[in-house]
């Protein structure tokens, strides 16, 4: 399926796609899972690099690309430009890695960044969703560290709002909070 997308990209107008992994989650994976997953890559990541398309992997929490360790594990196999990270900066919490160094450890191999937010960091069960920028993602300083690493990609704001707003309120209040971020670090 990804090999087909691939294909359809410039059709589309568009020079990324984003994949998930897929489960189980890293600290669970076997070699075998693992082995699965570069085998099934290997013939996304040498198509990507003939159509000069970008393939985003996703720091989904619960995949097997859900740490930076494991996230880098799998970059450093391909060593491809046309391979980087979908960094989604919540599942990184959870997760337990900083969200401070993972910008620095993966730099130039951000290709999109996922914002969302939670109000704990609790993982033991499902996250307590908050809307961007009320719960305890550092946001301000996630932002000012990607742009001074020089990241010109996207920002995706996913919706998670638990409040009583709709989605298109959840949007407009996610848009204001990160362009009142971006007028004070661009």
């Amino acid at each position: 399926e990804v090999l087909e997308y691939v294909d359809l990209a410039e059709a589309y107008g568009t020079s990324l796609i984003r994949i998930t992994p897929g489960p189980p989650g890293s600290s669970q994976a076997t070699l075998g899972q693992w082995d699965t997953l570069v085998e099934f890559l290997s013939p996304c990541v040498e198509r990507a690099e003939e159509r000069d398309i970008k393939l985003a992997v996703d720091t989904q929490r619960g995949t097997l690309a859900d740490t930076i360790r494991n996230a880098l594990m799998l970059l450093d196999h391909f060593d491809s430009a046309a391979l980087g990270i979908a960094l989604d900066f919540c599942s990184i919490a959870l997760g337990g890695d900083s969200v401070e160094s993972c910008i620095a450890q993966l730099a130039d191999r951000i290709f999109l960044v996922r914002l969302r937010d939670v109000s704990t960091l609790d993982t033991s069960g499902q996250p307590s969703w908050a809307p961007l920028g009320q719960g305890v993602i550092p946001y301000p300083t996630i932002l000012r560290s990607l742009l001074t690493s020089g990241y010109t990609g996207y920002l995706v704001a996913d919706f998670h709002d638990q409040t009583d707003r709709s989605p298109l309120e959840s949007a407009e209040a996610d848009a204001v909070y990160l362009k009142r971020l971006l007028r004070c670090y661009a």
